[in-house]
């Protein structure tokens, strides 16, 4: 369960994707229920998995509701669910679920935490701790936390730790193979992701001020869509930067990859909250052996994915300077770019393998039916 599923875009849509995939594949029967964005509801197979899409009847502050999932759960009469969090009204289903069938529990992968930036936020944060605690202490079989660092810094994950397992969100690497790195005369720079706050897409275009009143031997590529596209567009045309920052809106998967594995010599992402939790985006560039840079983000996984001087640089969240000094760093130094991407690969193939996840999740499972026989 999630809140969407593909062609839909996001971190938590590939991974519900590749693991329902790579289960249906072990000759499982897999449900995967969502939210559909166009309002009504659906059914379809995709790979074997069958899709059910619920009507989104409301959304704020994106959370929504669709029709209960009550009658859903008891048709399919699933051996496991298992849900990703975040997911308040999902969370809420379950948990009734759960109330009134004591012997069920299910199984979290819990990708972040939903953070205070505003009192709506806060307020709604404190009404989802009573809902939320119970489900994962009396409900859950196991909590499956995307790094021990999100583990340590989340209240829910603090208070589990009996239930955790740590396993890093998985890429299907078949889906990334890269082309040799070229060293051109015009480098492009690549943000892959929402344009919302927490993605600090604004300080990427500060860093490209900066490096253009030196140098003209890049141009950034903003690929996404999000609320502040209007105002981070407004921002590039202030600092007259039109011909070196190019926004491409949304694309298609196709197309990212493909543009990401021919175009892309430089990945950032310049994110300053938590609510980054890991960033799938930087696993795929990585696994592409594209040079990355990142922000030390207390308490986020991010820091786990990119080791700064080995797959990449990193620099402190909401310092356009420091991100300025490690793109010229990366655009200067041709053999660093390449060292760094290479490294990134290996470390994709040792800690994001989805063959290795799968593994692992099967033998939760296998654990889950142990013990409810």
């Amino acid at each position: 369960m999630g809140k969407y599923f593909p062609p839909h875009k996001g971190g938590i849509e590939t991974y519900t994707y590749d693991v329902s995939k790579e289960l249906v594949k072990r000759k499982n029967d897999v449900w995967v229920i969502v939210s559909n964005e166009k309002n009504i509801f659906s059914f379809e197979k995709i790979k074997g998995i069958k899709v059910i899409r619920l009507p989104m009847l409301f959304q704020f502050i994106r959370g929504f509701l669709t029709p209960p999932l009550f009658n859903y759960i008891k048709k399919i009469k699933p051996q496991i669910i298992h849900l990703n969090v975040p997911n308040p009204w999902f969370e809420f289903n379950v948990l009734l679920y759960c109330i009134f069938n004591p012997n069920k529990k299910i199984i979290i992968t819990y990708h972040s935490d939903i953070i205070n930036y505003t009192i709506v936020h806060r307020f709604f944060n404190f009404f989802r701790y009573f809902m939320l605690f119970p489900l994962l202490k009396f409900y859950t079989f196991k909590i499956i936390a995307t790094s021990n660092d999100y583990a340590e810094s989340s209240i829910f994950l603090r208070y589990s730790k009996n239930k955790l397992e740590i396993m890093p969100i998985p890429i299907d690497l078949k889906n990334f193979e890269p082309e040799k790195l070229q060293n051109k005369k015009i480098k492009k720079i690549f943000f892959v992701g929402r344009l919302v706050k927490y993605k600090g897409v604004e300080y990427l275009i500060k860093a490209a001020f900066l490096l253009s009143k030196k140098r003209h031997d890049f141009k950034v590529i903003i690929i996404g869509d999000g609320p502040l596209k209007y105002k981070l567009k407004k921002m590039t045309k202030e600092l007259n930067l039109e011909k070196m920052i190019i926004f491409t809106g949304k694309v298609s998967n196709g197309r990212l990859k493909n543009m990401m594995k021919k175009e892309c010599d430089i990945f950032v992402l310049p994110s300053i909250y938590r609510s980054e939790a890991l960033g799938l985006a930087l696993v795929e560039a990585m696994a592409l052996e594209k040079p990355v840079i990142s922000t030390k983000i207390k308490g986020s996984g991010i820091n786990f994915v990119n080791i700064n001087n080995v797959t990449g640089l990193v620099v402190e969240p909401q310092n356009h300077e420091q991100l300025a000094d490690a793109i010229e760093k990366l655009l200067n130094d041709y053999e660093l770019r390449k060292k760094f991407g290479k490294n990134g690969r290996k470390r994709v193939f040792k800690f994001f393998n989805l063959n290795k996840y799968i593994q692992k999740l099967t033998r939760i499972y296998d654990e889950y039916y142990k013990n409810s026989e």
